[in-house]
């Protein structure tokens, strides 16, 4: 990944498509948790009329590794199962892989507020689970988009990452 300057995951849902994309440089330096700016932008419009949210996960760790997930959510889902998920792992010197059989589960408190997210995935049928979890450092809510910083761990190395919700009513 040393090479490269940005990582996208393409969203077909029947009919609409939209890119996250993330700046390679930016998602790699969040690994310190220090001065984390917005790694990601999408490209393409959202129809709000059929989609709820887009969470964007982006996690970068000290051994190199990154993390970038996104996903659309239906208006009135009945759960993440009709999510339509797209994710990569990458490794320093490697190409992103895209994951499969991504599940990500969130922990909130009483008050709604987040507490905790959980990622696990595979690298294909005969690859290894990849599996992170974070925990809520700080918050930074700004309508539209409800930010949390996350303190993130994936096979043994820490880093830090971010979870961005963004919804209209």
């Amino acid at each position: 990944m040393a090479e490269a300057h940005a990582l996208a995951v393409r969203i077909e849902p029947q009919g609409d498509a939209i890119e996250v994309e993330w700046d390679a440089a930016l998602l790699r330096a969040m690994a310190s948790g220090e001065d984390v700016k917005q790694p990601w932008q999408v490209n393409g419009e959202l129809d709000w009329e059929r989609w709820h949210s887009l969470s964007v996960l982006s996690a970068a760790f000290e051994d190199e590794c990154v993390l970038a997930y996104a996903a659309l959510r239906p208006r009135n889902a009945g759960g993440h199962d009709e999510d339509v998920v797209v994710a990569l792992h990458g490794r320093a010197g490697a190409e992103p892989v895209p994951l499969e059989d991504v599940l990500v589960s969130t922990q909130r408190d009483a008050a709604g507020g987040l507490v905790r997210v959980n990622l696990e995935a595979s690298q294909g049928a005969d690859a290894a689970i990849v599996r992170a979890a974070g925990d809520v450092a700080s918050r930074a809510d700004a309508e539209p988009v409800e930010r949390s910083f996350l303190a993130m761990r994936m096979a043994g190395s820490e880093g830090f990452g971010t979870l961005d919700v963004l919804s209209r009513p």
